[in-house]
C-alpha cells in the first residue's frame, strides 16, 4: 500500500481533520490543473469529522491552486466562518450543504463545477449521457439529470429540491449549468468528477464527427464492483497528491 500523503498538521485540529483539509485542497488543486474551475467560482466542500454541521470550504474570491488545507475555512451550516480568513461564498456553499445532508447515503464531500465537455453535454437534449466506452460503467445508476435547472433560484430551495433529486446517486448533472458530485470521500468524489470528464470528452469527440455511433456501445454496462472502485480511488487519489507535490502546486498540503 503506498504510503498517504499528509503534511504535518498546521492548525490545532484534530489530525482527522487536517488530513479531510489536505484531500479537499489537493482536489481543489487537481481540478484546477485539470481546468474545471470557472475564474474562482463553484465550491469543493467537506464534512469536519466529528463535529456534525461543520464543513470545510474555500475561501471566496481566492484562486483554486492559492488554497491550502490550512487557508480553507471551517464554517457553520450557515456559511458563517468559525475558523480561518475570509469569507464563504454562502449561495453555492448553501446548496452543497443540503446535499451533504439530504442525500440518501453518507456524504463527507460535494464537489460543483461547470467543467467543459459535461457541461456541453448537459445542453443536449437526451435523457442521459451517451454510453460510448468502458469507463461509464462505473457510472451504471449513479447519473440524475436536472432539467429544471434555470440559473435563477433561492439558494435554500434549490438545495432541498437537489438532495431529493439525486437520491442515493453520486453524480448530478444540471441542464446548461454542470455537475455536482457528492460521495463518502473527497477521493471517491474525485474519482467520479474526473472520470465524468474523461467519458463527456470521448462522448463529445465521437458526436463531433457526426458521424453514427457504434450500436454496441449504447447498451447498458455493469457497474464497477464497489470495493474494486473505492480501492482505484484511493489509489488514484494517492497518486494524484504525489504527483502535486514535483511541481509548482506542492503548497497545497500546508
Amino acid at each position: 500500500m503506498a504510503t498517504t500523503v499528509y503534511g504535518p498538521n498546521n492548525l490545532s485540529c484534530s489530525d482527522a481533520e487536517w488530513q479531510v483539509r489536505t484531500d479537499l485542497s489537493a482536489a481543489y488543486h487537481l481540478a484546477s490543473l485539470q481546468g474545471f474551475n470557472e475564474a474562482s467560482t463553484n465550491d469543493f466542500t467537506a464534512t469536519v469529522p466529528g463535529e456534525p454541521g461543520r464543513y470545510l470550504v474555500f475561501s471566496f474570491g481566492s484562486a483554486w491552486d492559492e488554497t491550502t488545507a490550512s487557508s480553507l475555512l471551517k464554517v457553520d451550516k450557515d456559511g458563517n466562518v468559525i475558523n480561518g480568513k475570509g469569507k464563504c461564498d454562502t449561495a453555492g456553499f448553501v446548496i452543497n450543504r443540503f446535499l451533504h445532508e439530504g442525500r440518501s447515503r453518507a456524504t463527507a464531500a460535494v464537489l460543483h463545477t461547470h467543467q467543459t465537455s459535461s457541461s456541453a453535454l448537459a445542453t443536449l437534449a437526451s435523457e442521459q449521457f451517451p454510453k460510448l466506452h468502458a469507463t461509464n460503467s462505473y457510472f451504471q445508476d449513479e447519473i440524475v439529470i436536472d432539467d429544471e435547472c434555470n440559473g435563477q433560484y433561492d439558494a435554500e430551495v434549490e438545495g432541498k429540491r437537489l438532495s431529493g433529486l439525486i437520491g442515493s446517486s453520486r453524480v448530478l448533472v444540471q441542464r446548461d449549468h454542470g455537475p455536482y458530485v457528492a460521495a463518502e470521500s473527497v477521493a471517491m468524489a474525485w474519482w467520479y468528477l474526473y472520470h465524468l470528464e474523461k467519458i463527456a470528452n470521448v462522448a463529445v469527440a465521437a458526436l463531433g464527427t457526426g458521424k453514427q455511433l457504434h450500436a454496441a456501445a449504447q447498451q447498458e454496462m455493469q457497474m464497477g464492483n464497489e470495493i474494486r472502485t473505492k480501492e482505484l480511488a484511493e489509489a488514484n487519489f494517492e497518486a494524484a497528491k504525489r504527483s502535486l507535490l514535483k511541481g509548482p502546486h506542492s503548497h497545497f498540503l500546508l
